[in-house]
């Protein structure tokens, strides 16, 4: 099933890019019907097609000039890109770019010298370095526009993914990021790629099979390639465990490309595409992809094929509808992990700078607003771990996180800055009395035991507050005034809090003790480890 699949998705971009190189001629055709009163080449009769589907190329005086003046031309060619163009071992010249450039010859009765065999990077060299006249086949890149002209594209193609069986599905250039992929040393996939997508690593081969075989053997993740050559080369070796799993966004366009002191031919060349039929593009066509064209439409197989082809196409769409569902459900959840702390279930670090600075942003649009960012952290929580093991530790943490979401109002917000702190982002107040007031309602809320399995224990909590303007208009400056009052309430005994002050030491007065706010609590246990609630105490359980 997955090879009739695979196969379908191949036979569907191949259709595709039928439809692209036989549309192409009729606006190329268009544009060059407009030229003046010119002299016509002489034109064989032995063309591909019938004498009535052909056109005469219109040259001037001057452009047949230089014809007469340049008998040797001499072309670049890629030594193995079935069905594009290839050599044979024999070095006879094949493929779709060898029957244009024998179409070129006879409608200017010329002669073109064939390309050594060699591989693309070297045939590129050769036109940069004027060893070489004309690539046969070739993308208008800015690296080639230096030393070469380019005429309209004469085939159009798209480029797809390759990978091994076992990935289904490839989300475009995004899905190759930091992985290894293949490309052909030359082509213009692998100077885009590499300008466009820095982070995809990139491997280059001298050849599209050596590419495609870097798959195969696992060095590579994936290859990036035009879909008519790849599947072509393999259905050609049998290379029937890898399949097309995905779509660059890039529509190579592929024309003739000429050294650049010579504008001469590239003009006299586009001319003669132009003249080029849409008969006589589909017959070259039709001979290496094997789609027949025919005069009369066979309605019968043509409503088969479309039938077939709508249900395939109404298939993919539920599917890409079924995956786009699934993607954005993933989406989701990676996000929700990337704000969330996976112990607690509370928001994390990064969603806490989210939330304060929106928190800023919204009080400086309220007069007189002012708001405290809380730094919490849990004394002598070390000893808890020490003592019971981190898997208590733990589940502490998780009561405690409980413990402060149901004290807080809903309009205050609670995250887990790491280890055993918290920070508490409050509503906009009136006053810092509200903020005094809300820590000692933390403190008296943290007296009550937590009972984790056949534990009970209790735990303080040192506050430091920082509150918005006047200690600070900035994330860093609330966070950093706020954990420094937290610092200074354990320095002095723990279990209290501490507006923060730039003269901390005057604080003294206002720490708040929960002892002081619950006398009639009594506590046992060794001083320096958790303490116990007595059994006289009614406790409250979390």
């Amino acid at each position: 099933m997955r090879k009739l699949i695979n196969n379908l998705k191949i036979y569907f971009w191949v259709v595709f890019f039928s439809v692209s190189i036989i549309g192409e001629g009729n606006a190329e055709t268009r544009f060059y019907e407009k030229e003046g009163p010119v002299a016509s080449a002489k034109e064989p009769a032995d063309t591909l097609s019938s004498p009535e589907d052909s056109r005469d190329v219109l040259l001037t005086e001057a452009e047949q000039q230089w014809l007469a003046q340049h008998p040797v031309i001499r072309l670049a060619s890629n030594q193995y890109w079935p069905p594009l163009e290839y050599f044979e071992k024999d070095g006879g010249y094949q493929g779709i770019a060898s029957d244009f450039i024998a179409l070129i010859e006879k409608k200017l009765n010329i002669h073109f010298v064939r390309s050594p065999v060699q591989s693309w990077s070297e045939s590129i060299l050769g036109v940069r370095e004027r060893k070489l006249d004309v690539l046969s086949m070739a993308m208008d890149t800015p690296a080639r526009r230096e030393f070469a002209q380019f005429t309209q594209p004469y085939i159009s193609n798209t480029m797809v993914i390759v990978t091994g069986q076992s990935t289904e599905f490839v989300p475009g250039v995004a899905g190759l990021s930091g992985k290894k992929v293949s490309v052909v040393e030359g082509y213009a996939s692998s100077e885009t790629l590499s300008m466009d997508y820095p982070d995809i690593i990139l491997q280059a081969y001298p050849t599209i099979e050596a590419a495609l075989s870097a798959v195969t053997k696992g060095e590579v993740f994936a290859f990036v390639g035009n879909i008519i050559t790849t599947s072509y080369v393999m259905q050609d070796k049998g290379l029937t465990h890898l399949r097309v799993s995905g779509e660059v966004p890039y529509h190579f366009e592929l024309g003739l490309g000429v050294r650049s002191d010579w504008p001469e031919l590239a003009v006299i060349l586009d001319k003669t595409l132009a003249s080029i039929s849409d008969r006589e593009r589909a017959d070259i066509f039709s001979r290496w992809v094997h789609v027949d064209v025919h005069q009369d439409i066979p309605w019968g197989a043509t409503i088969s094929l479309v039938s077939g082809l709508v249900c395939f196409i109404f298939g993919v769409l539920c599917w890409n509808r079924l995956l786009k569902k699934k993607v954005k459900e993933r989406t989701a959840l990676l996000e929700l992990m990337a704000l969330q702390d996976p112990l607690t279930g509370l928001p994390n670090r990064i969603s806490m700078r989210k939330t304060l600075e929106q928190r800023i942003y919204a009080a400086e649009r309220v007069k007189g607003a002012v708001f405290a960012v809380m730094f919490v952290d849990l004394d002598e929580f070390k000893k808890v771990n020490d003592s019971f093991g981190h898997s208590v530790g733990d589940k502490l943490l998780i009561a405690v996180a409980n413990r402060l979401k149901s004290t807080l109002r809903r309009s205050d917000y609670v995250s887990r800055f790491g280890g055993d702190e918290f920070v508490v982002i409050t509503q906009i107040v009136r006053s810092k009395d509200a903020i005094e007031t809300l820590c000692t309602h933390l403190l008296k809320a943290m007296q009550y035991p937590y009972t984790l399995g056949k534990q009970k224990i209790i735990t303080n909590m040192s506050i430091g507050a920082a509150c918005y303007p006047d200690d600070g208009m900035t994330v860093e400056a609330l966070l950093y005034n706020a954990d420094k009052a937290m610092y200074t309430a354990k320095s002095k005994g723990r279990n209290c809090f501490i507006l923060y002050s730039p003269d901390l030491q005057a604080l003294e007065g206002r720490i708040k003790s929960r002892a002081e706010n619950d006398e009639h609590h009594e506590y046992a246990g060794v001083e320096g480890a958790p303490c116990y609630a007595d059994a006289s105490v009614p406790p409250k359980e979390t």
